[in-house]
C-alpha cells in the first residue's frame, strides 16, 4: 500500500510502500534460491554452462554473492536458461552487483524465451510494474499465460520459487482465476520451506485477513520466521531483505516498531538503487520518521526514484516543487512531476493537475 505526499500540509505519519505481495523486485537473497532443486524448464532448454551454474548456486549459498554473481554470467553467456534468469534476479536485487533493471529484464527475457517459467512470471510482472520497460498490460498477460503451467508442474514437485510465483498468480489472477484460498495454500508451502518472499507474504495475509481469517499471532510468527531467517542476507547485502527488513521495522510486523532501523535499513537498499526503498527513505526524511527532518534530503531520494519512473516518487517531487520544500518554488516543475506521475494514471497527481487547473 503507498500514501501520497499532502500537498498541502505534509503528512505526521509515516507513509511507506508495503509491496509484498506481487512485485516485480523478486528476491536473489533467499536460501532457497541456492538449491540444488531445478527450477521448471521448457525441452527445449539448453544444458550448457550447467557446471557453472552449480559453483554458482553454491557461492550463492554461502552468500558470496559476488562470485555467484560471476559464475551465473558465465553459465549465462552459454546459454543456460536458469542462469539468465538467475544473473536477472541477481541485477534486479543488487546482489553482488549495483541494482540494474534493464539489465535484469534482458537476462529474465532470454531466459522467458527458452521457456523458463520462473523468468516468464517475472517478465509479466516486469510489464506491469514497468521496470527495465515501459508497461503493457497485454504483453504481461502473455507472459503469465506461458508461465502458469510450468509453476504448476515445479510447484507440485515441491519447488519453492514456484509455489511462491504460482501463489502470487492466484492472489492476483496472473494467469489463472483469482483464488486467494489457493494461492494460501501454495504461499503456505513455499513459507514452511523457509521462502522468504512466501512468509513475509503469508505474514501479510494474516494481517489483513486477506483469503484467510485474520490472525495476528499467526502473522507474527510469519514476520517473525523472515526477520530471523532473513538477518544474515540483510547484513551481506541482499536489498531486497533489507527492503523488507525497512518495511517490518517501520510497521513493527515481527519486530517492535523502531523508525531508526527502518531508516537504516532502507538506506542501505536505497544506496544500491532500490526503487522502492529509495521513495521510503525520501518519506522518512521529508516526515522526520527515525532521523531528523531533512526536506533536501526527501527531495535527493524522490528525485532518484522518479528518475527510475516511479510514479509516487514523481508525485512527491511535484509536492515539494509546489509547497517549496527542499527547494526553491517552482510550479512549472511541480506540473512537470504531477504530469509525468499522472500519465503512469496515478490518481493524486491527476488531481493535482486538476486543482492546478492543468489538464
Amino acid at each position: 500500500m503507498s500514501f501520497p505526499l499532502s500537498r498541502t500540509a505534509l503528512r505526521a505519519s509515516a507513509c511507506f510502500l508495503a509491496v509484498l505481495a506481487s512485485s516485480a523486485l523478486v528476491s536473489c537473497g533467499e536460501k532457497d534460491a541456492a538449491k540444488d532443486d531445478e527450477p521448471p524448464k521448457s525441452e527445449k532448454e539448453q544444458v550448457t554452462g550447467k557446471e557453472e551454474l552449480l559453483k554458482g548456486k553454491a557461492a550463492y549459498a554461502l552468500m558470496d554473492y559476488e562470485s555467484a554473481l560471476k559464475h551465473f554470467a558465465l553459465a549465462a553467456e552459454q546459454g543456460n536458461a536458469e542462469a539468465q534468469y538467475r544473473l536477472g534476479k541477481c541485477y534486479n536485487d543488487g546482489t553482488g552487483v549495483e541494482i540494474d533493471y534493464s539489465a535484469a529484464f534482458n537476462n529474465f527475457n532470454k531466459a522467458a524465451e527458452q521457456g523458463n517459467a520462473l523468468a516468464q512470471f517475472v517478465q509479466g510482472e516486469n510489464f506491469i510494474y514497468g521496470l527495465g520497460i515501459p508497461k503493457d498490460q497485454s504483453k504481461a498477460d502473455e507472459w503469465f499465460d506461458l508461465a502458469v503451467p510450468g509453476l504448476k508442474k515445479a510447484a507440485q514437485k515441491g519447488d519453492p520459487e514456484a509455489q511462491y510465483y504460482l501463489a502470487a498468480s492466484y492472489f492476483e489472477g496472473y494467469g489463472v482465476k483469482q483464488d486467494n484460498a489457493e494461492g494460501i495454500k501454495w504461499c503456505r508451502k513455499a513459507a514452511e520451506q523457509g521462502y522468504a518472499r512466501a512468509q513475509m507474504l503469508l505474514g501479510q495475509q494474516y494481517l489483513n485477513g486477506s483469503g484467510v481469517k485474520k490472525d495476528l499471532s499467526e502473522a507474527e510468527k510469519w514476520f517473525g520466521q523472515f526477520i530471523v531467517g532473513g538477518r544474515k542476507a540483510a547484513e551481506q547485502g541482499d536489498t531486497w531483505t533489507q527492503y523488507r527488513f525497512g518495511i517490518c521495522y517501520a510497521f513493527g510486523n515481527g519486530v517492535e516498531q523502531d523508525y531508526a532501523e527502518a531508516v537504516k535499513w532502507f538506506r542501505k537498499a536505497a544506496e544500491k538503487g532500490h526503487l522502492y526503498a529509495q521513495v521510503n527513505l525520501g518519506v522518512c526524511y521529508d516526515h522526520g520518521d527515525g532521523v531528523e527532518q531533512d526536506y533536501a534530503e526527501a527531495v535527493k531520494w524522490f528525485r532518484k526514484a522518479a528518475g527510475q519512473g516511479n510514479a509516487q516518487a514523481q508525485y512527491n517531487l511535484g509536492v515539494c516543487y509546489e509547497n517549496g520544500n527542499g527547494l526553491e518554488k517552482d510550479l512549472k516543475e511541480a506540473v512537470k512531476w504531477y504530469r509525468k506521475a499522472a500519465e503512469q494514471g496515478y490518481e493524486s497527481a491527476e488531481k493535482a493537475l486538476e486543482s492546478l487547473g492543468e489538464d
